[in-house]
């Protein structure tokens, strides 16, 4: 047998039937009955509907991993049996004998990485050396071996369509509010509605704002974007961030100033931020009398409140009509949730 052959090995706790935690319950049927009063599911939705949301999701990806492993194992027997292998034999001759062994170059590259990895100090010795281009041609191998099963997976797809029957747990909606004090862009009437729950001193949400932008440009004229300020306690500027953006809004400049934000997140001194102002030509007297009052702490205090109410727990938060995507998520995780909600508001 082969040295880089891949052999995949799924573990998995015993499936037992339980009822589930997600079902809808329009007439309040108890979960709990404590003394003369009861406690409903809906009571649970309510409060916890994003944490059993996220705990059902978890099971659905574990489920699905393991139909797609056992399909992808399906057609490659089947494959194998074709061409009269045996699925050791098939594997050796489509997958491991069509890998091009890597360079010695590529070898080298790699070799260095796992140096660096290990904090080899000075020149390693032969030995070592020796040690990391081992491992290094192994590490190539196997990445190779993994395109190649992959690309053969992809073809035989083609042939014979996979389809996977098992239902996506469905993100709970929430009533999420904001005030016409809250940033907004955007048509009024668009079929779509994101409110955004995020902290100008995170990275994920600077991931998620740019994110937002190709999500603009993807469906134009269908999304109003809503912003609320989610500063951590943990991002000590982020706060004072968030003040200046609302003040920077008081001169129609919130967005403009909000990319700066994101765009120079280690330079969030006061100074910084009347930089920012000066630059987008506000009216830098106004801004600072708007810094120094602190007219807005009271707003972005009650933004927070209504975050952790709607069930954020962390930034960035997405509300997608109401329906929480969290997380600074791939473009295509957002578009998923606005077509099945535009899908909705055609019927």
């Amino acid at each position: 047998m082969s040295a880089y052959r891949i052999v995949t090995i799924l573990l998995l706790p015993p499936i037992l039937c339980i009822p589930s935690l997600h079902a809808k319950d329009p007439k309040g049927v108890p979960v709990a009955q404590v003394g003369g009063d009861k406690i409903t599911e809906s009571q649970m939705q309510k409060d916890i509907g994003t944490e059993i949301y996220e705990a059902e999701i978890d099971l659905y990806k574990l489920k699905k991993s393991w139909i797609e492993q056992r399909a992808r194992t399906l057609l490659f027997e089947q494959a194998a049996k074709k061409a009269g292998l045996s699925m050791e034999d098939w594997q050796t001759q489509e997958i491991e004998n069509k890998v091009v062994p890597p360079s010695q170059d590529e070898v080298e590259a790699v070799a260095k990485q796992i140096l660096r990895r290990q904090k080899t100090t000075g020149q390693p010795d032969e030995a070592q050396l020796a040690q990391a281009e081992t491992q290094a041609i192994g590490a190539l191998m196997r990445r190779q071996i993994s395109r190649r099963a992959d690309e053969i997976y992809k073809e035989l797809v083609k042939k014979q369509p996979v389809k996977i029957l098992l239902k996506k747990p469905e993100i709970p909606k929430v009533n999420v509010t904001f005030s016409p004090r809250n940033p907004v862009s955007g048509p009024a009437k668009a079929p779509i509605t994101i409110i955004a729950f995020t902290d100008f001193q995170c990275s994920y949400c600077r991931r998620g704002h740019e994110t937002m932008k190709e999500i603009a440009k993807a469906y134009p004229g269908k999304i109003r974007f809503v912003h609320r300020q989610y500063p951590l306690d943990s991002h000590p500027r982020a706060g004072a961030a968030a003040e200046a953006a609302l003040c920077a809004g008081d001169q129609e400049q919130f967005w403009p100033y909000a990319d700066k934000l994101f765009a120079n997140q280690q330079r969030f001194g006061d100074a910084d931020f009347l930089k920012y102002a000066e630059e987008l030509k506000l009216n830098v007297i106004q801004f600072k009398e708007c810094m120094s009052s602190h007219k807005y702490k009271d707003q972005i205090e009650g933004d927070i409140a209504d975050g952790k109410r709607f069930g954020v727990r962390g930034t960035p938060a997405f509300f997608i009509n109401g329906r929480l995507v969290p997380g600074a998520q791939p473009l295509e995780n957002f578009a998923e949730v606005i077509d099945e909600e535009l899908a909705r508001k055609r019927k």
